[in-house]
């Protein structure tokens, strides 16, 4: 991954600062809310433990996207006489892959303090924690701590990937930053998880050439979105020889120097690698939340639709609040409700965010899927358009997939779209508009620089 930042760009606070605001966490949710804050008008401190962007930019959206950009332009290339072009001896580098998306990550990086800096943000490196509701402590990590008093605070710590007590510690069972930090791509892949982590980082190895085995304990991978869109998926899947299995539990599972081991269901699974994308915890540990007064569980802290926390003046945003759908979108749209509440303004946060898929086809949903409105009892009519009839689609060689249109039985209200196919997860920007109203687009999405918050 990334080299971590220097130390140096973080801009030092002097003892017993006093701020507006204090952000802590420089993920979407956090340099959203702490730059929004400071163009309204308020003193603000973001307080970082690792390098700004959070998960998503350092080992989560950003470097799998652009991972997968490489690994769809290789699998296209290689089936491109279907197109008329002839190439061959295509190969792929992986080292040299993964030194351009780590250039892409430092360039973002590079943005965000710049960013920062042109609102005059503060910015300091260290763990910081609740001392009282209007002071942090912030640790260095060199033995030092600054204390900062605040006025209003933001929570925007994200979250860390869940780890099953059941396996074994080997460095051949990883999580996706584990994965991504990998310096070879492993031949043999076993991806525990179905949902959109998982689902995209079997498409990324596959489409590479792993042989990959996908294990969802549930009956079926990405459980929200609509049968017809998964069946697409599926033969994707397929097409790429990866192997799937639902309603298996991954039991007995042991690694040596030779690979990892283990049984899902009746069948026996093993690889190079055991990738875990069983989901994420919110990341609450150490920040003192009681002496702040904030009350939080295990699903993490609660906040209300404008981001308030039990405590009247500290405010969280992103992954980790409580029912968090964990999209870079939601933390930017609720850093920015936070900001604004925390200004006098009147905001609120919407229902839901657009959500996209990164596979290949691409699947993207605003509002409501047909699977979703019936767990809600809610009954529906669709209406649907296929790429198959659709002349840009044919003429790129993308004809697989559709639009789907989900409305209320009763009243004809339109309560969601549902994309599958080329580019779904920028055409799913107009459907947002009219569903989720002006909230943050898909992220990351060429459609963002179209978004004026």
């Amino acid at each position: 991954m990334a080299t971590p930042v220097p130390n140096l760009w973080y801009h030092s606070c002097m003892e017993n600062s006093k701020y507006d605001v204090a952000v802590i966490g420089g993920g979407p949710g956090g340099y959203a809310a702490a730059v929004r804050a400071a163009e309204l008008g308020k003193r603000a401190v973001l307080v970082e433990a690792d390098a700004l962007g959070g998960e998503c930019l350092n080992r989560g959206c950003i470097p799998t996207k652009a991972m997968l950009a490489a690994s769809g332009l290789y699998r296209r290339m290689l089936g491109a006489a279907d197109l008329g072009i002839a190439a061959d001896n295509v190969r792929f580098d992986y080292g040299a892959i993964r030194q351009r998306r780590d250039s892409i990550v430092s360039r973002l990086q590079s943005g965000i303090r710049q960013v920062l800096a042109a609102r005059k943000v503060d910015v300091v490196r260290g763990l910081a924690s609740f001392v009282s509701p209007t002071e942090l402590a912030v640790a260095d990590g060199a033995g030092g701590s600054t204390t900062i008093g605040f006025a209003h605070a933001v929570i925007a710590t994200g979250s860390t990937a869940a780890h099953s007590a059941f396996l074994p510690t080997s460095p051949r069972i990883v999580d996706s930053s584990g994965f991504l930090a990998l310096a070879t791509l492993p031949a043999r892949l076993v991806v525990i998880g179905g949902g959109a982590i998982g689902c995209e980082l079997a498409m990324l190895s596959a489409q590479f050439g792993a042989a990959v085995t996908l294990v969802e304990q549930a009956g079926a991978i990405l459980p929200d979105i609509d049968a017809d869109a998964r069946s697409l998926l599926l033969e994707s899947f397929a097409s790429l020889g990866v192997k799937v299995l639902v309603d298996a539990t991954v039991a007995d599972v042991e690694a040596d120097d030779e690979g990892v081991y283990g049984v899902a269901g009746d069948a026996e699974v093993y690889g190079d690698i055991m990738l875990i994308a069983t989901g994420r915890r919110p990341r609450i540990d150490g920040l003192g939340l009681e002496a702040a007064g904030v009350v939080a569980d295990k699903g993490g802290i609660r906040v209300d639709t404008h981001c308030r926390t039990t405590a009247a003046n500290i405010f969280a945003v992103g992954d980790v609040t409580h029912g968090s759908p964990r999209l870079a979108n939601w933390a930017t749209m609720q850093g920015l409700v936070a900001a604004e509440t925390i200004a006098g303004n009147q905001s609120s946060c919407a229902d839901s965010v657009a959500s996209c898929i990164f596979t290949d086809p691409e699947i993207a949903v605003a509002g409501l899927t047909e699977t979703t409105a019936a767990r809600a009892g809610i009954e529906v009519r669709t209406a649907k358009k296929l790429f198959a009839w659709n002349g840009r689609a044919l003429a790129e060689g993308e004809g697989r997939g559709f639009v789907k249109k989900i409305f209320a039985k009763d009243d004809g209200r339109l309560l969601g779209v549902e994309i599958v196919g080329p580019r779904a997860s920028e055409l799913i920007s107009q459907a947002s508009e009219e569903i989720c109203g002006g909230t943050p687009p898909p992220h990351p999405a060429l459609c963002e620089t179209l978004f004026d918050p």
